[in-house]
């Protein structure tokens, strides 16, 4: 058995395992298997999981089944699943117990965990807070947040003879070529989007993907790490970055287009870096491009608005988005201490989705679709003071780290996922967003410390 979980691990951390996922899973897509897909991935992780006490692996395979959940919403029959691979999952924490040590950025995690457990205390009814979607929400970033910190802690404190930055970042490039490639499978299976030119191009593809945001979002906060495989690698996985970047872009959903941008402008920074030729060139080439953009801003609106379908002269005051910050500070009025809690339905009027006839939108919670007034509304000052008291740890966690290439694709990963945090749930949805959030942390615990007044990067 010993011998058999030996080999287990080897090729679980071969090239050629990273493979053989990404060609099943790209194959029960183009057969329309996704559930066969998923049961596929359940499989490698929970194997992984019994056989070895190294959970790295297991990144690549639950992303996946992330994104080919996109292609059977509807299958809840897949949720029997939980059943087995928690299991496993536990039977790797306790396999790893010896070496559990919580890092300094843990009291942070109990602390909004805490917030998180206690919003709505008192201002909701018992109906709303213990709702099926509210529940799941609460224990996701909660319960399963913390054990799976836990579980990262105490599989990353044990020695490896392999480059954890290097097969982490291989695993998020592999999951953006697949979230990318889906998108790419639906205008190739249906040429009619086409019909008409490229005007109104997002409206009809929104019109067979509702989870375009879902993929395109995954996709843009995997960015960085194909950015820090260019630098290590070779410069032609810039092509990589830039691809997946353009591909979503036209996805239409707003938020990958503008943190994407923003992604792909801090990414190329990050790999010009101590390279002052090359820095150089990028920063000339940026400044060209904003000229180019200004000169030709009509047909930059054009595209905009025709292809992209992105209204630019719409009153802001008309948008859920504002409506909801407004609604924010009401709602902390009303309940300042814990907040209104995840299972709060009172913004339903206007983010309706009580009305809604999808069963997948039945299991929603209402979100405030932005950090800042998520925390405000929904946690209220109790939540306030813990996210902050997190926010302090990580930054410090951050500031005292050794300045290398790794710790730096990990930042720009991090506030990303804050960033975008700002323009939808982000960091309060437990899968992937809130998981991959605390992957980067108990990445960072693990990194060597820096000494005092020294800042290098290195490659």
């Amino acid at each position: 058995m010993k011998e058999f979980a030996q080999k287990v691990h080897r090729f679980a951390l071969s090239d050629l395992s990273m493979l053989l996922i990404f060609l099943s899973v790209y194959a029960c897509a183009v057969l329309d298997a996704p559930a066969v897909g998923i049961c596929l991935m359940a499989i490698i992780a929970s194997l992984y999981c019994v056989c070895d006490c190294d959970v790295v692996p297991l990144i690549l395979p639950l992303l996946l089944i992330y994104c080919l959940s996109f292609l059977c919403p509807s299958a809840v029959f897949l949720v029997w699943l939980g059943i087995p691979c928690g299991a496993a999952l536990v039977f790797c924490l306790w396999k790893n117990r010896h070496t559990m040590r919580p890092g300094r950025t843990f009291p942070g995690l109990l602390a909004t965990s805490a917030a998180i457990l206690l919003g709505g205390l008192g201002s909701i009814s018992a109906e709303e807070y213990f709702a099926p979607s509210a529940v799941f929400i609460v224990l996701g970033l909660s319960v399963m947040l913390i054990a799976f910190y836990l579980l990262l802690r105490g599989s990353l404190a044990r020695p490896r003879t392999y480059d954890v930055g290097d097969h982490v970042a291989r695993a998020m490039y592999v999951c953006a070529v697949f979230a990318v490639f889906l998108i790419l499978r639906v205008c190739i299976t249906n040429p009619e989007i086409l019909d008409g030119g490229m005007d109104g191009f997002v409206g009809r593809l929104e019109q067979l993907i509702v989870w375009r945001n879902g993929a395109s979002n995954l996709a843009v906060i995997c960015l960085p790490f194909i950015f820090y495989y260019a630098r290590k690698h070779s410069a032609w996985h810039l092509l990589s970055a830039v691809l997946v970047y353009v591909i979503v872009a036209c996805a239409g959903s707003r938020a990958a287009l503008l943190l994407g941008a923003l992604m792909v402008f801090v990414g190329f920074l990050y790999y010009a870096y101590n390279r002052p030729v090359l820095m150089g060139i990028f920063l000339t080439l940026s400044a060209v491009s904003l000229v180019l953009l200004f000169c030709f801003r009509g047909q930059v609106v054009y595209f905009v608005e025709e292809v992209l379908c992105f209204q630019l002269d719409r009153d802001y005051h008309d948008e859920a988005r504002y409506k909801l910050f407004i609604r924010a500070l009401e709602d902390f009025r009303h309940a300042p201490i814990f907040g209104r809690g995840m299972g709060y339905t009172g913004n339903d009027d206007i983010y309706p989705l009580l009305s809604v006839s999808d069963e997948a939108a039945r299991w929603r919670v209402h979100w405030y679709h932005c950090l800042i007034p998520q925390i405000v509304g929904a946690l209220g000052t109790f939540g306030i003071l813990t996210y902050a008291y997190q926010f302090l740890l990580r930054l410090r966690e951050f500031w005292t780290a050794r300045r290398t290439a790794f710790v730096g694709v990990l930042a720009i990963t991090y506030f990303g996922i804050l960033a975008y945090s700002m323009l939808d749930p982000g960091i309060f949805s437990p899968m992937p967003f809130g998981i991959l959030n605390v992957l980067v942390i108990a990445l960072l615990e693990v990194q060597p410390r820096r000494e005092q007044g020294k800042q290098i990067l290195v490659k």
